[in-house]
């Protein structure tokens, strides 16, 4: 019986097979010995009777980093002899990081399309090319990766994207540059879509973090409304949020509605309307002051 010892460790593997007669434990034992730790070997088992048959072992680890090391090795029986293949693990060095993105991006990429309760973890990990246990591992369960997932989709939109200027004309285009980055990666609206759907009526992990984040935004906003803006920042904020996202997400309504369904047409009229709302909304606190 030929039987393969596997150690699942960050390392790739070398091969080395030796011939070696079934009866010889002591050569087998020499010969494993030979080989520094840590290791796998395949070993025969003398008892049984002598086969020509070939059984191979191959476990081919994923492209890239794979999350253990796998040994590959084969064993050939015949007559009283076996090959004993033995299999020499080198270690590597753990990319941490590395894995967490290739998961996190994974993740983005089946939430963004399936929903929360449409997503499987065993797609997510297989799209990353690195084991599920690494899921549970970084980030515990399902829940806390789509909220992972989906924060990391609003730290990138807020990195490419930022608000700059403080007047209408500023806020105006930052909803033309918010509208362009979804048409480029549509994540984030979607994610934020199926949220609402499946979560919305409740409470959402990290939800005081993300509430905090938007305050900050909320501010930016209000600084481009001149002074007493503050007061219609908040629905100024989400309507910009609204405007920017809906076409990349309702793509139905895009047909149904539009005879030309053009998105450069779309943003321009997304950026008039949120240049229109946020002048009006100026005017109003500079008539009020006066």
């Amino acid at each position: 019986l030929a039987v393969a010892v596997r150690q699942r460790l960050s390392c790739r593997a070398a091969i080395s097979v030796e011939s070696i007669p079934a009866h010889n434990s002591a050569a087998a034992a020499s010969a494993v010995a030979r080989i520094p730790p840590p290791a796998a070997a395949l070993t025969c088992d003398p008892r049984l009777a002598p086969t020509k048959s070939v059984k191979t072992y191959s476990d081919v680890a994923a492209p890239g980093e794979p999350p253990w090391c796998r040994m590959t090795a084969s064993t050939v029986r015949a007559g009283s002899n076996c090959l004993v293949g033995i299999g020499y693990a080198a270690p590597m060095a753990w990319n941490t990081e590395r894995t967490r993105k290739l998961l996190l991006d994974a993740a983005v990429e089946e939430f963004s399309a399936k929903g929360f309760a449409g997503a499987r973890i065993d797609r997510i990990a297989a799209g990353a090319a690195v084991n599920k246990e690494r899921i549970y591992q970084y980030f515990g369960n399902k829940e806390a990766l789509f909220d992972a997932a989906l924060l990391a989709e609003l730290d990138r939109l807020a990195d490419a994207v930022p608000l700059d200027g403080d007047t209408p004309d500023a806020l105006a285009a930052y909803a033309g540059d918010v509208f362009d980055y979804y048409v480029d990666r549509p994540h984030l609206a979607r994610l934020l879509y199926w949220e609402g759907l499946e979560r919305g009526d409740h409470q959402v992990p990290g939800e005081q973090h993300r509430r905090d984040r938007y305050r900050k935004k909320v501010d930016a906003v209000a600084g481009t409304l001149g002074p007493g803006g503050g007061d219609d920042a908040q629905q100024v904020l989400l309507t910009v949020i609204g405007l920017a996202s809906s076409w990349h997400v309702l793509p139905q309504l895009n047909r149904m509605i539009l005879d030309d369904i053009d998105p450069a047409a779309r943003r321009e009229t997304v950026v008039e309307c949120v240049r229109a709302l946020a002048e009006r909304t100026a005017a109003r606190h500079r008539a009020g002051r006066g």
